[in-house]
């Protein structure tokens, strides 16, 4: 066979296992192989196709085709999924040579490769030894090519570059070589101790011709590194140019000479957009270097003098630069600090400016710690424009474009304060534009190598671990600094309204941003990047098709809807970005809604542009405005304090002579919350929600956000205390306040949502929200919910539906789950019993360690894991068991149950300290035993055992002491449902002692008159919700009046 024809039969054969899922489809690309083998292959990409597509909606694979305008029965899909060879009218792909080169290249190559200058023996990449000799000949053609490459980049400079194509071609090519060399060393007969023989003998193998068979069974990764090359080469060619070009530029605005080369060279400081394109810094000397970015940098420049304008002192909110077309120059900030007092001041100029320039995604990787202030290095998404009001997806992660919330329009949006996010291992981290940045475990996982090219070569995975630009700053927290924040922030708001009022500002907004593009978000960025890592596992780096079956979980997220919706053109656009080795990457003009980018035409994604959203900002900016900002700033910077003391004075109100009752307090209570509560943009009108600090989840910090769906602290809590109130008290703006919550609730329950669907527990999730609404409509009429809630009850007491979620506790897990959805559950129902039961744990002698620890969070035998209380320990799923042995009596388990209800008991009577007349908070030996609160204390206990003495008739002697204390003890610190006095006045409710709980009340309402506010930590504006907040005060003082009509929610059952 010639030359001639193997490098035709490897093209060939390439370009037909790299076609897409849609050149398959057509049927006009590939001759189907129809052989057993083939048809097996066919079988096994559709059932996985169809897992893919099945993750929020099942049976999708008819609506994915169909809006893609296939009409294929389901002999002739199978058959067009078949792999199969090239048909003779079809051109090889032009990657394809540029794959055969790299073949040729590695065969012929030299063996010594340690004169290589991008070489560093002291971090070896792995397999550089198989692919150093394609990148010597890349960089001798980029020599040749291009003379501007050698006389502006020192040597040390170009072999930086060339150890970045080397680091590209290894994550393409590694796993897949990694997965060969494991199979070499299971059958390599070799004995002795183990070094680099082996290694070495795989890589020869390789050179002596084994290098093409690999690169055509792992087609897809060989795709991947032929094009990692072409880039390569492309972008720097386009950088040398431009540096070239910009010569004359640079000196005139940062005082770089002509003829002063390139020293030093870091690449790959961001994601690669557009054909590999990434920031990297470009040293001139030690004290001179500038971030060469390949992007637009019109924003950036536009938006610095905007500021110049508002206040002088903002002239450096961007650092210096240079634009140019299609990329730009800026100048390095060093992360350094001075005045904490004037660099906090400085801050909350910087967020008011952000704000009202529609500023998002200024997180702490793209914003600079610098003496003067807080610098925002990476600008793009400024002048963002406003989300329409419709969802395109469910809220689950990786949704897309998700709708407009009711932070879009405030100071929340532009991540500069301090927020939380869950990641990695679990663990809450701080985040914030404004402060010191932090390490912290993303929730990305990677892949990195132990004992590299040598014969024990691995994988092994962990945690991506990221280093803010701002770690080596040294800031106190922002909420020392408060006071400054907010007097810098205010200080700005007399210079805007100036601004409103010129006619010059509002054109000169026009003229400068109307050529400028922004970016926008489709999705995370993370979940692409965890997609990247997922399909360059050697499984689907085989085919194209198979990596991009694995690529269509992007188009499970559209496919929970009935109809296609009008973002489907993205799925291609980022599928082709995936497939080129790139984070997609969308912008669209700053006076644009529509995005221009598709096939298909314009796609309008958002309902006010970024310019007019800056405009309607300055135009609205009025003193309750300015308030509303200002207590969102208050309420960042409280979630980062670690005592709960109140921090917000009283919200307004008069002082009266007499107590008020229950019900005036209540109503007071609803009225309140009225007016605190927010407009979130839906589909059919306005869904009123509250922004306040959000639980991340069981001993999690909270982040400030729009409510979520939840029981416990979310809507559903707030839709139930209304409907208690507009039934009481036959008010229209109560009723109407309900309904229009539970609309927008239904409206995300209509599909999978990660506020409905990641957890399900007593007080959060779907079963919560059915517990909710269904109790809400008995208590008045809702006629238009109806259907929803049936649609709801089905769903759930379905033989398909499963409790989400590792936990068994009450709040977020099983037991509250269990008994939220149990008078729905068909009779006899048993599976969540039996579940509760499979779960409960009992280590080391008898009653030492019973209870249920959350197995995804903690060591079964660790005993602070066993908690006492109800929101998150035994005494939870306690409860959780006596009530379904009485709804469900005959069931199976029950000799089981009361054997388990039993040892509970026993364990919380080792748990006992006699002389503190109370429980341990958990088995740990010195855990504290002072807490009376439901979550977390005696009342909760108290609750479980009541529930044991109904249905066993024994209640254990402790429980009596402990009642006896609670009834003399003076007030709790806090009034709130889950840890305060509500919990304890629900209690006696629970308990059959109303008198005691209108005792309780009444100096509860009577320490509320005097103090003119309720005992919240935070104040009353942090706390809006059900068990943490004003809600749940308010619906306890209505539950003291019709205990038998309201639902208790502590055990979730009237009284």
């Amino acid at each position: 066979m010639t030359a001639k024809m193997n490098t035709d039969a490897f093209q060939r054969t390439l370009t037909a296992r790299t076609l897409t899922l849609a050149q398959h489809l057509s049927g006009e690309w590939l001759q189907a192989d129809m052989s057993e083998s083939g048809g097996k292959t066919a079988t096994r990409r559709l059932q996985r196709w169809q897992e893919v597509l099945d993750r929020f909606s099942p049976g999708s694979l008819s609506k994915r085709l169909q809006w893609d305008h296939y009409t294929l029965n389901a002999g002739s899909l199978l058959d067009r999924l078949r792999p199969g060879t090239l048909r003779e009218n079809v051109p090889c792909a032009a990657w394809t040579e540029t794959a055969w080169e790299m073949a040729n290249t590695i065969m012929l190559a030299s063996v010594d490769i340690e004169g290589a200058a991008f070489l560093d023996a002291s971090d070896p990449i792995p397999f550089e030894a198989l692919l150093a000799p394609v990148v010597s000949r890349y960089r001798a053609t980029l020599i040749k090519e291009c003379p501007e490459w050698s006389s502006q980049f020192s040597p040390q400079a170009r072999a930086a570059l060339c150890r970045e194509l080397l680091q590209r071609l290894s994550a393409n090519l590694a796993r897949c070589l990694e997965h060969e060399f494991s199979l070499f060393r299971l059958a390599s007969t070799a004995t002795g101790a183990p070094g680099d023989g082996l290694y070495n003998q795989f890589i020869n193998n390789l050179r002596d011709g084994d290098i093409a068979p690999f690169l055509l069974k792992y087609a897809y990764a060989t795709r991947l590194a032929s094009l990692a090359l072409c880039q390569w080469r492309d972008n720097q060619l386009q950088l040398s140019y431009h540096l070239a070009e910009d010569r004359h530029a640079l000196k005139q605005r940062f005082g770089i000479a002509p003829d002063k080369p390139v020293t030093a060279v870091r690449c790959g400081l961001s994601d690669r957009h557009h054909n590999g394109q990434s920031v990297m810094r470009v040293e001139f000397s030690a004290h001179q270097a500038l971030y060469y970015k390949p992007r637009e940098m019109q924003l950036e420049s536009c938006i610095a003098q905007l500021c110049e304008k508002l206040d002088t002192s903002l002239a450096d909110i961007v650092p210096p630069m240079l634009s140019g077309e299609g990329h730009g120059w800026a100048a390095e900030i060093h992360a350094q600090t001075g005045n904490p007092e004037q660099y906090y001041r400085q801050a909350g100029k910087v967020i008011f400016a952000a704000w009202m320039l529609a500023g998002t995604d200024l997180h702490d990787e793209n914003v600079m710690a610098a003496e003067q202030g807080p610098v925002i290095i990476d600008a793009e998404m400024l002048a963002s424009p406003v989300p329409l009001a419709t969802a395109t997806s469910g809220s689950g992660t990786g949704s897309a474009m998700t709708g407009a919330r009711a932070e879009d329009a405030t100071v929340l949006r532009s991540g500069l304060l301090p927020r939380w996010l869950s990641y990695g291992d679990g663990t809450a981290i701080q985040i914030s534009g404004i402060s010191a940045g932090k390490k912290y475990l993303t929730d990305l996982k990677t892949h990195c190598w132990t004992h590299i090219n040598t014969d024990q070569m691995a994988l092994k995975t962990e945690w991506v671990r990221v280093e803010s630009a701002n770690s080596s700053a040294a800031l106190p927290p922002p909420c020392e600094y408060e006071e400054s924040i907010i007097a810098g922030f205010s200080s700005l708001v007399g210079a805007a309204r100036r601004l409103a009022d010129s006619t010059a500002w509002n054109q000169q907004l026009g003229e400068l941003l109307a050529d400028c593009q922004v970016r926008f978000l489709v999705r995370d960025t993370t979940l692409y990047a965890t997609l990247e890592q997922a399909v360059r596992h050697p499984r689907y780096s085989l085919t194209l098709i198979d990596a991009e079956i694995e690529q269509e979980c992007l188009a499970a997220t559209f496919l929970s809807h009935d109809t296609c919706p009008h973002v489907w053109p993205f799925l291609e656009v980022e599928k082709r970005a995936l497939q080129n080795g790139d984070i997609p990457h969308f912008t669209l003009p700053v006076n644009a809604t529509a995005w221009n980018g598709g096939a298909s035409g314009p796609v309008t994604l958002f309902s006010q542009s970024g310019l007019d959203a800056i405009k309607e900002r300055f135009m609205q900016l009025s003193d309750a405005e300015v308030a509303f900002q200002t207590s969102l700033i208050k309420a960042c910077l409280f979630t980062t304090r670690s005592d709960p003391e109140p921090t917000d004075p009283p919200l307004a109100r008069q002082r009266t002579d007499s107590t008020p009752s229950a019900l005036e307090a209540a109503v007071h209570i609803g009225d309140t919350l009225l007016k605190m509560a927010v407009a979130q943009p839906q589909t059919q009108g306005l869904q009123p929600t509250w922004i306040a600090p959000q639980s991340l989840g069981a001993d999690r910090p909270s982040t400030v956000r729009a409510l979520g769906a939840s029981l416990y602290d979310g809507q559903a809590g707030m839709g139930l205390f209304f409907a208690a109130l507009a039934q009481r008290t036959q008010a229209s703006r109560f009723y109407q306040l309900s309904e229009n919550i539970f609309t927008g609730l239904l409206d995300s329950a209509a599909t999978w949502s990660e506020e409905l669907d990641n957890r399900h527990g007593g007080l959060v999730g779907r079963t919560a929200l059915l517990f909710a609404l269904q109790h809400a409509l008995q208590l008045i009429e809702m006629p238009t919910l109806k259907t929803g809630l049936a649609t709801l009850r089905n769903g759930i007491s379905s033989a398909q539906f499963r409790p989400s979620g590792s936990s068994a506790d009450w709040i977020s897990g099983l037991a509250g789950a269990s008994v939220a959805m149990r008078t729905n559950l068909p009779a006899p129902q048993s599976m969540p019993l039996a579940e509760l039961l499979r779960q409960c744990v009992m280590t080391g002698p008898p009653a030492r360690l019973v209870g249920w620890p959350d197995h995804g969070r903690y060591d079964d035998n660790n005993p602070a894991a066993f908690q006492t209380g109800a929101g998150h320990g035994i005494a939870g799923p306690l409860t959780a068991l006596c009530q379904l042995l009485d709804a469900f009596p005959g069931v199976a388990q029950a000799d089981h149950a009361l054997r388990t209800i039993t040892k509970c008991v026993e364990f919380l009577d080792h748990q006992w300290i006699p002389e503190k007349r109370n429980w341990k908070v958990s088995a740990e030996h010195n855990a504290p035993a002072d807490s009376d609160g439901w979550a977390h204390g005696a009342a909760g206990i108290l609750i479980a055992l009541d529930r044991v003495k109904k249905l066993t008739g024994t209640f254990s002697p402790t429980a009596e002491l402990a009642l006896q204390r609670l009834r003399d003890r003076p007030l709790m610190q806090w009034d709130h449902l889950s840890m305060g006095n509500c919990g304890l006045i629900d209690m006696w409710l629970l308990l059959g002692e109303p008198q005691t709980a209108g005792h309780l009340a009444s100096r509860m309402l009577q320490r509320h008159q005097s103090q003119l506010s309720w005992a919240i930590p935070g104040g009353e504006s942090m706390q809006p919700g059900m068990m943490t907040g004003m809600a749940g005060i308010g619906y306890t003082l209505l539950r003291l009046e019709q205990p038998d009509r309201l639902p208790s929610l502590l055990v979730l059952d009237k009284e």
